[in-house]
């Protein structure tokens, strides 16, 4: 997972979706921080995604 704003890179330790027909949601990073990527079909990686940090509106 890379965090262009902070040039960071962090694993992703955990994916609240993650089949062939929704991939996305909840995703908890490395480093403890939380990001929502809305749900879509499974993609090919690397893709470009928005996440918002978990929570916020």
């Amino acid at each position: 997972f890379y965090i262009a704003k902070k040039d960071q890179e962090e694993i992703v330790v955990s994916l609240e979706h993650d089949s062939p027909e929704s991939w996305g949601g909840q995703v908890t990073l490395g480093d403890g921080s939380s990001y929502y990527i809305e749900p879509i079909p499974q993609p090919k990686l690397p893709i470009t995604v928005r996440a918002k940090r978990a929570g916020e509106a």
